[in-house]
């Protein structure tokens, strides 16, 4: 998720015709009062935008209500982190903050289904404070369920897409797997040797120095054959996207997952971008 600073765990149907745009509100859907139209290169999936928005071709001015509509935006965004909840479609209670970012925040929250189900997810708010107009955010909105819906169905070892997009008051959330594990900035760090250190005996400690860590005049780095290991995993991450035709866009150190088992996985797709040849044409890795 970009720019997200996190220290602790965190985590298609295609559509045959171009979708009608209608505007999700908790507990009822808007009737649809414009036709929103894949875009180039994106026919037949389908495509969520609030129906006064201009289509993504135009570049029409936002309607005259536009600055109210986007007020209430906001504020329906802020009543969801207040509440720490999302009240339909399902109901998600947020248990704590995995991370935060330019583009919303990340929580682990339990979703509240059928007959007492209970089960915990990740799932990020995307904020609308960083666009200039209700128009432009689902604009965008459009573009990530759109993402989602190709990345979606990807079974590799190394990646964690986003399993679907959802809107309750206009506000847009992606459901992902909650990771179980820290990201590679939290392992550099090195806080976490002063718990290892506690808690083993001095002959695990320096099993664990010889295999993963080196300490010289109170640094850490991180041994070679460690670095090999994560980078391998993170290029496989990246070579299956690219294989699909989209670029990350924003690979760091907080989204790059070592989960429990010691398996690496890329998260955070929100800058995933299609990757386009010189024809028109989605490129594919060869």
């Amino acid at each position: 998720m970009p720019g997200m600073n996190k220290r602790s765990s965190r985590y298609s149907t295609v559509v045959s015709q171009p979708a009608v745009a209608t505007r999700q509100r908790c507990g009822r859907v808007e009737p649809p009062a414009a036709t929103g139209h894949a875009a180039p290169g994106d026919a037949g999936v389908a495509r969520r935008a609030h129906p006064e928005a201009p289509n993504v071709e135009s570049a029409a001015s936002p309607a005259v209500a536009e600055p109210r509509e986007f007020t209430e935006l906001l504020e329906n965004y802020r009543g969801l982190l207040r509440g720490r909840s999302i009240p339909y479609p399902v109901v998600y209670r947020f248990v704590k903050e995995l991370g935060h970012g330019r583009q919303g925040v990340v929580f682990l929250a339990t979703r509240h289904g059928a007959r007492g189900c209970l089960t915990e997810h990740a799932i990020k708010l995307f904020d609308p404070g960083i666009y200039s107009s209700a128009a432009r955010y689902w604009t965008d909105m459009g573009r990530i369920a759109q993402q989602i819906s190709r990345l979606q169905p990807l079974n590799n070892v190394n990646l964690v897409p986003g399993n679907f997009y959802e809107e309750c008051n206009g506000i847009g959330y992606i459901h992902m797997s909650a990771i179980d594990g820290i990201d590679l900035q939290f392992l550099m760090d090195g806080k976490h040797l002063e718990l290892a250190r506690a808690r083993g005996a001095s002959k695990e400690w320096n099993r664990f120095l010889d295999l993963l860590f080196r300490l010289e005049d109170g640094r850490i780095s991180l041994r070679t054959g460690l670095v090999l290991d994560i980078l391998r995993n993170v290029l496989r991450g990246i070579a299956a996207l690219h294989a699909n035709g989209f670029i990350h866009g924003d690979i760091k150190p907080t989204n790059i997952m070592i989960n429990i088992q010691g398996t690496v996985r890329l998260v955070d797709f929100g800058r995933a971008a299609r990757e386009w040849a010189a024809d028109g044409q989605v490129g594919r890795a060869k």
